[in-house]
C-alpha cells in the first residue's frame, strides 16, 4: 500500500514514516509539511491512502482533503490530529 503522509510536524513525520514502514506491506510514497503542498503531491503520487493531519497552517487538513477529493472521488483519507493537554 502506497501513502502519502501530510503533517506539518517533520519530526512528527519521520516517526510515523518509520513506525508505518515496519509493515512490509506499507511504503510512505510522499511526505507534505503543508495542505497545499499535498494537494500538488497527491495528483502526482496517486497514493493508496492519504494519511493527512487536520490542524496546519494556511489550509487545514479537511478542506484540502475537500479539494483531493473534489478531483480524485476514489480518494481515501485518514486524518490524524493530536492535541497536547499541557
Amino acid at each position: 500500500m502506497r501513502l502519502l503522509e501530510v503533517d506539518d510536524d517533520p519530526i512528527m513525520c519521520k516517526s510515523l514514516k518509520t513506525i508505518l514502514e515496519a509493515d512490509p506491506d506499507i511504503l510512505v510514497a510522499g511526505i507534505c509539511y503543508d495542505a497545499n503542498e499535498a494537494i500538488k503531491r497527491y495528483n502526482s503520487i496517486l497514493p493508496d491512502i492519504l494519511l493527512m493531519d487536520i490542524r496546519m497552517n494556511e489550509l487545514n487538513g479537511l478542506d484540502a482533503a475537500q479539494k483531493i477529493l473534489n478531483t480524485h472521488k476514489e480518494a481515501k483519507v485518514l486524518f490524524l490530529i493530536i492535541f497536547s493537554d499541557t
